[in-house]
């Protein structure tokens, strides 16, 4: 992930999750600066939101790459590379 701020763009790491309080917490790092992100109860909806919209996002991913089977080939397509695997006859 990055943050965006006026004085620049910063790579953000999690490095870790608790519960503090009672609370969610999720240990980040941007740099060498440490920061916990305390979740309150007014943070769920947007929290539901975002998961709802980052599993919207691998669906849509999903199933634009998924193989497609055609024939006995399967493809998979991304960014303008296919994959193909051809399925063969079982050896007795």
């Amino acid at each position: 992930m990055r943050v965006l701020s006026p004085v620049g763009t910063f790579p953000l790491r999690l490095t870790g999750a608790h519960v503090k309080d009672r609370r969610p917490v999720v240990d980040t790092a941007m740099g060498v600066w440490r920061s916990e992100v305390i979740f309150e109860p007014s943070d769920l909806p947007l929290a539901v939101l975002a998961i709802g919209l980052i599993a919207a996002a691998f669906a849509a991913v999903w199933r634009a790459t998924r193989p497609r089977a055609s024939s006995g080939v399967a493809t998979w397509s991304l960014v303008g590379i296919e994959i193909e695997a051809v399925e063969r006859p079982a050896q007795d």
